[in-house]
């Protein structure tokens, strides 16, 4: 099973979407990350289960 899983976001500034490495052993969390499109931060709510990425939620 791998634990880290490339996930695609979409900013919700620009609306471009790009590619996220996410850690799925720390369970649910909550991140700020930069766009790597606009570089404005986003705030990102993750949900993981079992090695897998169950949803993403992008927030300015």
């Amino acid at each position: 099973m791998d634990l880290l899983v490339a996930s695609d976001v979409q900013c919700p500034h620009c609306w471009e979407k790009f590619t996220i490495e996410v850690d799925t052993t720390q369970g649910d969390f909550e991140t700020v990350e930069d766009c790597s499109v606009c570089c404005i931060p986003i705030t990102l709510r993750i949900v993981c289960h079992s090695g897998k990425v169950v949803s993403i939620e992008a927030s300015p």
